[in-house]
């Protein structure tokens, strides 16, 4: 029998109303429902000794010429969040994908992260996965981040702090979507 032991409160958020994300070739936010009101880690939940983690999944698809799409998991502490103040947490490089005739394949993601120093200067190592289907059965899991330097990244600790997914798309084409389903954090600590 196995057993887990949570010492403080965890502090699950979550937004879970799907939104589309189609034709641009900038990094953007595409977490669902409205992104004037996100998720958010507010000031105080990332203390010092804090594990975040964040989950995420949805579905991507393409009838394109072989696009790529790159994903990242980040904070941001604009309202509404934009990639442009995101820090990203993890993500990966660009994955090619194949068209799929339109058919949604899923992904999902997860991070684990511990909060090592706090303030408006604080940081956070931390890696996780992606699992990015290669049909609608198979899939490539992914480790994010994909080097050893970009796990600790510097946050601003003291001020509300919006779970994101972020994409790009290589190449600008209305059969591209990609929706994020749902995006939960949960702070232990």
């Amino acid at each position: 029998m196995s057993h887990a032991l949570i010492s403080a409160p965890a502090y699950p958020i979550t937004d879970a109303a799907p939104t589309s994300y189609t034709n641009l070739t900038t990094l953007t936010a595409f977490n669902p429902g409205d992104v004037t009101e996100p998720a958010f880690f507010w000031p105080g939940m990332l203390k010092r000794g804090t594990v975040i983690e964040i989950e995420a999944f949805g579905t991507i698809s393409t009838s394109g010429t072989t696009p790529t799409f790159i994903w990242s998991i980040a904070l941001g502490q604009a309202v509404p969040p934009t990639a442009a103040g995101a820090v990203v947490l993890a993500g990966t490089t660009a994955f090619t994908l194949t068209n799929q005739a339109a058919v949604a394949w899923p992904w999902r993601a997860h991070y684990r992260g511990l909060v090592t120093k706090t303030g408006s200067s604080g940081q956070i190592i931390g890696s996780g996965s992606i699992d990015i289907s290669t049909s609608l059965t198979a899939f490539t899991p992914r480790n994010i981040p994909e080097t050893t330097a970009a796990r600790t990244v510097t946050v601003n600790c003291n001020v509300a702090q919006a779970v994101l997914m972020l994409g790009t798309w290589s190449a600008a084409a209305a059969t591209n979507i990609a929706v994020c389903e749902m995006i939960l954090g949960v702070a232990h600590g």
